[in-house]
């Protein structure tokens, strides 16, 4: 998945600065959480595939979730 994109601004920043902790890494989907702040951040291509990310992996410590891409 390209997070090259101004969407993906805080999640690219997150992973240069070297805290982001990778949870998931798919083809369709990058799903993190940022060991500074305790955010997680979510990039994929569609809900279909997020929504069970997030119901499978996200603690219940999560105060601050940023989605990207995610139309409805």
């Amino acid at each position: 998945m390209d997070i090259s994109g101004i969407d993906y601004l805080g999640l690219d920043r997150v992973l240069r600065r070297g805290s982001g902790e990778i949870i998931v890494k798919q083809d369709d989907a990058l799903f993190i959480r940022d060991r500074v702040s305790g955010a997680y951040f979510l990039a994929c291509e569609n809900a279909a595939i997020g929504i069970p990310l997030l119901d499978c992996h996200m603690g219940q410590d999560c105060d601050l979730l940023m989605i990207s891409n995610y139309s409805i």
